[in-house]
């Protein structure tokens, strides 16, 4: 059947506005594409500790401000780094164990030169992050943790992993404590990732069991893989 030029015109015309809407819807793909790609990374920030005190958050908020260990937990995101200078006094925690509840760095400056002192108050760290995320500690020594629990389910007098995995690089735990626990003295992962320890020591901690506790007078890993490279697990004690 023969078409009409109404017909013909009118498809035409209908034909056009579809390719101009269709050109533009490609051009706002296109340019929204460029500029995901050109988009600059967000970088990690860095924390720099600059009080031996454990002040409280807010902190941490211009240069020059305040900024204590917990304070930069408080203020930094996920794949920051956090940096505790040398000291010859001991950053002592008065108010409860370090919440990481997201992953980062916390970079010291020697086993021997930071160190983070529970001062026989409370457990010095308790790190709960996203599954698949890794928490790192780096050249410090974590020390003077007690934790005394009415639950056995719990444990880590030096600092206790509940999710996401911890690596330890030039870490040293020692002389920390828990009493009628789960155990692990120095360190008790119940995470969902890898304990990884290099470089670093595990020693002079100990443990009195709770009824059905587990053990572990330095280490008690009920998570996932525990992996030590050149490390040293000695001198704990388990009652």
């Amino acid at each position: 059947m023969r078409r009409s030029r109404g017909e013909g015109g009118a498809c035409r015309g209908s034909c056009e506005l579809a390719l101009a809407v269709a050109r533009r819807a490609a051009t706002s793909i296109l340019a929204a594409t460029l500029v995901g790609a050109l988009a600059p990374a967000v970088r990690a920030a860095t924390w720099t500790v600059n009080t031996l005190a454990d002040a409280p958050s807010p902190g941490c908020q211009a240069a020059g401000s305040e900024c204590s260990i917990r304070q930069a937990l408080a203020a930094a995101h996920a794949g920051d780094r956090i940096v505790i200078p040398a000291s010859t006094s001991h950053y002592i925690l008065s108010r409860g164990p370090l919440m990481v509840d997201r992953p980062v760095a916390i970079v010291g400056a020697g086993m021997s030169s930071t160190i983070i002192d529970g001062g026989g108050r409370s457990q010095v760290m308790s790190v709960s992050t996203p599954a698949a995320t890794t928490t790192s500690l780096w050249a410090l020594t974590i020390t003077g943790g007690s934790l005394t629990s009415p639950a056995a389910s719990a444990g880590g007098g030096g600092i206790a992993v509940d999710s996401g995995a911890l690596a330890l690089d030039a870490v040293s735990v020692s002389g920390n404590s828990v009493t009628a626990g789960e155990g692990g003295g120095g360190v008790f992962d119940d995470g969902d990732g890898a304990l990884t320890l290099a470089d670093s020591t595990v020693d002079s901690n100990r443990v009195s069991l709770s009824a059905g506790g587990a053990g572990g007078g330095g280490i008690l890993d009920l998570g996932g893989a525990m992996v030590l490279t050149n490390s040293t697990v000695d001198g704990n004690s388990l009652t």
